[in-house]
């Protein structure tokens, strides 16, 4: 989330430069690269996370304590809820502006907006109403301050949902932490 605030902020700064400028295309152009790598990571991210949740539902309880069982019971439902939370993450960075995808209720959910297109309602979030933006401005030169306007506005939107995100995480984190260190507290008794 950081690296794509970065280059949020590196677009925003190229945008408002002179119209002769060359940077915006080339920052346009480095976005564009950095935004497919993530969405190719975040893909191989969201297989391993899949392979995390068939891990923890696979092995039995059998033979053991029952406090170690409630215990480990907890474990498996904190790791289902981490591994949902990072998936609608993932979920969120990998989308395609091509496709349009089904709505999820999640930590994520405050990035989803609407876009009006040809009689009806698709469900974007920031990064693909940024993509979009981006892409038509390059496509279209004829209206290019409009095109940058619209840019510079979602660019703007997207760095407050970035940073919306970017709270809910660290509050996540901190949550993890104290969990742990409870953890850890009740199995040293």
């Amino acid at each position: 989330m950081s690296q794509i605030k970065e280059h949020v902020r590196e677009l925003q700064s190229a945008l408002w430069r002179r119209k002769g400028d060359s940077s915006a295309e080339s920052s346009i152009a480095e976005y564009a690269c950095f935004r497919k790598k993530v969405k190719k990571d975040a893909k191989k991210l969201m297989a391993e996370l899949k392979q995390i949740d068939k891990q923890i539902g696979g092995s039995p309880l059998l033979g053991l304590d029952h406090h170690v069982s409630l215990v480990i019971r907890v474990l498996r439902e904190v790791v289902v809820a981490s591994t949902s939370i990072f998936h609608s993450l993932l979920l969120f960075i990998s989308v395609s502006t091509l496709k349009p995808k089904a709505t999820r209720r999640s930590l994520v959910s405050r990035l989803k907006g609407t876009v009006v297109g040809e009689d009806q309602h698709v469900n974007v979030n920031e990064l693909e109403s940024v993509d979009f933006a981006l892409h038509a401005m390059g496509k279209c030169s004829s209206s290019e301050g409009d095109g940058k306007q619209i840019a510079q506005k979602r660019l703007r939107s997207l760095e407050t949902s970035i940073e919306a995100v970017e709270n809910c995480l660290d509050c996540l984190f901190r949550s993890m932490i104290r969990a742990r260190a409870s953890l850890l507290n009740v199995v040293s008794l």
